[in-house]
């Protein structure tokens, strides 16, 4: 039989096309103090089809989760951020209050390791694979907790 690329690239795009109408389904909160990384990772986010809410800190974050006006499956906040929560006791405080909210920290400083605890951490800068998997994992993690 001949060899074709045509099969192999098929298989990929049927695989695609599920990871998409899946993460249709699937609303994250962003949470970054800086407004372009904020729109970037909002517009990465979008491009892989979830549905996509931010908000510039943490005091926000939790207004929004508290207001129970959105259904939130994943929460996605930078560590460093001025004033009196970091993304590191924001997802401490969603952990406790909503603890079926997946959480992925992600920061550009490496050494966080420590005080991240079992949250994964996703390291700045990253590519859009890598953040599609990230919040796959994290959201599967979140899944395997709760059951």
């Amino acid at each position: 039989m001949p060899r074709t690329r045509r099969v192999a690239a098929e298989k990929p795009a049927q695989d695609d096309d599920a990871l998409r109408r899946a993460a249709a389904a699937i609303s994250i909160l962003v949470v970054d103090d800086d407004d372009l990384v904020r729109s970037g990772v909002v517009r990465s986010l979008a491009r892989l089809n979830y549905r996509v809410l931010s908000v510039a800190s943490p005091a926000e974050a939790l207004a929004l989760l508290r207001s129970d006006n959105q259904r939130v499956d994943l929460l996605l906040t930078d560590i460093r951020m001025p004033g009196a929560m970091d993304g590191i006791e924001l997802a401490r405080v969603v952990r406790r209050e909503f603890p079926r909210i997946a959480i992925l920290l992600t920061t550009g400083f490496a050494g966080w390791e420590a005080t991240a605890g079992d949250e994964r951490i996703l390291y700045k800068p990253y590519r859009l694979a890598e953040l599609a998997a990230a919040v796959r994992e994290s959201l599967a993690a979140a899944s395997r907790r709760s059951a």
